[in-house]
């Protein structure tokens, strides 16, 4: 029982980090996506 424990526990850490590379690649991949704003530039539209 441990055993599968311990192997469930290693296959849900890798699925959430494989889960969490395809958001940044995909961010890498279209830039112009990006939703981040410069606050300084933007300040008059906040």
């Amino acid at each position: 029982m441990e055993l599968i424990k311990y192997i469930k526990g290693i296959f849900s850490g890798v699925w959430s980090c494989m889960v969490g590379m395809k958001v940044t690649v995909s961010y890498l991949l279209r830039p112009w996506k990006i939703v981040t704003q410069q606050y300084p530039e933007n300040r008059k539209k906040l």
